[in-house]
């Protein structure tokens, strides 16, 4: 009798640990579960959030590519306007040389001798415009 004793308490204790692995079966099949909802609700949400990413990286590519474009053609320009400005820069360099040239000029004219000389002609004039008045 001892024997079915024992092999009773043993019978016993598989059973009690068959029922601990059952409810860590079950626990583990429902947290599979879980996860196989999970995974099945997030990998979607990932890919379209990776595709989304992907997206705007191109956009951002393009729009830098975009802008150094402009940035180009922006020190084109510049470089174009510097040479319009030293162009202009000589134009007004060589217009103030011929000014100060013309002034020059025009300071270092005698008009004290030119209105003497004006005054003679007008006196070897007048006797002429008389002469000839009397011929009309």
């Amino acid at each position: 009798m001892e024997e079915n004793k024992d092999t009773l308490e043993y019978l016993k204790e598989i059973k009690e640990i068959n029922q601990k692995r059952l409810f860590w079966t079950r626990i583990s099949v429902v947290l599979v579960a879980i996860l196989v909802v999970l995974t099945a609700i997030v990998v979607p949400v990932v890919i379209q959030t990776l595709n989304t990413a992907q997206d705007t990286m191109i956009k951002a590519n393009e729009a830098i590519s975009q802008a150094q474009t402009i940035m180009d053609d922006m020190t084109v320009t510049i470089d174009s306007m510097e040479v319009a400005v030293n162009s202009i820069t000589k134009l007004v360099d060589d217009s103030s040389e011929s000014l100060v040239q013309a002034f020059d000029n025009i300071n270092s004219i005698d008009f004290e001798g030119l209105n003497q000389a004006i005054t003679d002609l007008g006196n070897v004039v007048e006797p002429l415009s008389k002469f000839f008045s009397a011929f009309r």
